[in-house]
Order: C-alpha cells, then sequence, then structure tokens
C-alpha cells in the first residue's frame, strides 16, 4: 500500500489518505453500532418472551397442581396469539408431558419437544427457548417451556444491517466529495510552487516568482522560495556587472595599447 502511494501526486495521495482514514473510521463505528443492535435485538426477544412465560406459568400452577391436562393445554393454546411461538409444553415435576402446543403450519418443528432445562432464555440454531420454573408454596410443581422463531429478530437485524450500509456509502462518497472540493487548497499551492521551481530550472530564469495564496505553512515556504530566488537573482545580476565591468577594463586597456 504504502510503494504504491509514493508515486502518486500529492492531490491523489492526501485524497486516498482522507478517504481511507474516514471510511476505516465509519467501518469500525458501523461494525460497532450493528453489534450493539444485534444484542440489543437479542435482548429485546428474550425479555418479551421471559414476560410471556410468566404470565402463561402463573396461569398454569393450578392445572399442574391438579394434573389437569386439557386446562394445561387450553392455556397453552392462548400462545398462538403470538406469531413467532412455535410450540410450548408443561412439564410434570419428574419431567414428564402434562400438555403441549404446537403450530400446525409449522412444517418444521419436530414433533418431540426438548428435555427440560435449568431456567432460563437460550437461543439454538433457528429458535428462542425459554425455560420457567413453576412453584406453589416454595414447591417445584413444574416447569414451562416456549419455543419461538427467531425469523421476525432477524428480518429486523437485516433492515439495520442494509440501512446502515447505505449510509456507510452515502458516507464514503460525501467524504469524497468533499475532499476533492476542499483538498485542493493544500495541493494546489504546493504543485503550482512544483511547476514554478521546473520552470526557473528549465529556463534559469530567477526573475521568475511563485504565487502566494495563502498565509500559512504552505504560503511561508512559498515566501523563502521567493526570498531565495530573489537572492540568487541579486547574485547574478552582481556577477553580470563585475563581468561587465572586467570586460569594459580590458576593452578600454587593448583600446589605450592600440593607441600608443
Amino acid at each position: 500500500m504504502l510503494k504504491l502511494l509514493r508515486d502518486l501526486s500529492i492531490s491523489s495521495k492526501l485524497r486516498v489518505i482522507v478517504v481511507l482514514t474516514s471510511n476505516v473510521a465509519l467501518f469500525l463505528a458501523c461494525a460497532a453500532f450493528l453489534s450493539f443492535t444485534w444484542f440489543s435485538l437479542r435482548n429485546s426477544m428474550k425479555r418479551d418472551k421471559i414476560v410471556l412465560a410468566e404470565a402463561i406459568a402463573t396461569n398454569s400452577t393450578a392445572a399442574l397442581a391438579f394434573d389437569d391436562g386439557q386446562s394445561a393445554r387450553e392455556i397453552l393454546t392462548a400462545l398462538g396469539a403470538d406469531p413467532q411461538v412455535f410450540q410450548a409444553a408443561l412439564y410434570r415435576r419428574n419431567g414428564s408431558l402434562l400438555a403441549s402446543y404446537r403450530r400446525n403450519q409449522d412444517s418444521r418443528t419436530s414433533q418431540e419437544f426438548p428435555r427440560v432445562e435449568a431456567e432460563g432464555a437460550y437461543f439454538r440454531d433457528d429458535s428462542l427457548m425459554v425455560y420457567r420454573r413453576i412453584v406453589l408454596d416454595g414447591e417445584l410443581i413444574g416447569t414451562l417451556y416456549i419455543g419461538t422463531r427467531v425469523e421476525a429478530l432477524n428480518a429486523l437485524f437485516r433492515i439495520h444491517f442494509l440501512v446502515t450500509l447505505l449510509i456507510l456509502a452515502a458516507a464514503s462518497l460525501l467524504t469524497y466529495g468533499l475532499s476533492s472540493r476542499l483538498l485542493p487548497l493544500i495541493s494546489r499551492p504546493v504543485l503550482d510552487l512544483a511547476r514554478t521551481a521546473r520552470k526557473v530550472s528549465e529556463v534559469k530564469d530567477y526573475s521568475i516568482r511563485a504565487v502566494k495564496e495563502n498565509n500559512d505553512e504552505i504560503g511561508d515556504l512559498i515566501d523563502r522560495f521567493n526570498d531565495m530566488l530573489a537572492q540568487i537573482q541579486q547574485r547574478d545580476d552582481e556577477q553580470r556587472r563585475v563581468q561587465e565591468e572586467l570586460q569594459n577594463a580590458k576593452r578600454g586597456a587593448e583600446a589605450a595599447n592600440q593607441a600608443k
């Protein structure tokens, strides 16, 4: 990368540096934003399903206490109102299945329900599995399981991802456009100075002067360059004057000799 930059013009180098630095900073910012968004969406989904599980678990206490499978199935059927839930189950204290719910149109749903796990919410493959312990009078009487598809979460994240890519692309184009308009403030005086130095070197005319545009470091450099040209011009003028005086003196001496 550095080798490629060495042979570019100063305007191209400045543009590459500005655009590359800006894009790297934007990329890191977008990556951090997408990471935050991804974990925020997952945590938000976890919280929502944990709250839902708590509500269903509370309503299922009596059904588990009396081992009423019919009532338990009716309670689980209420989960059909949530399109993300594809299956649910109520387990007895010993882990056996009391009642279950499965969304009919979901062909990907396994015919077997998972075993009881520790209370919590776990992302597994393309689903979120929530387990809620059900306690009555301080004694565990069963466990509620709710399985939720994460397709909606993934779709929402894809939207965030695409929007972020569009913002990154727009910011990159804006950075390039602004750099193309603003960088000549730096590169043009330097290029003009280089052209002036080349012209002076080619024609040996030290009366040429570089044009100063700004009162910055480049302007100071142009002042010093012009001072150097003025000193060289003064030295050359002095040398020409001395040579002319010598030539005049020589011609005078020759004329005097011829007169004798």
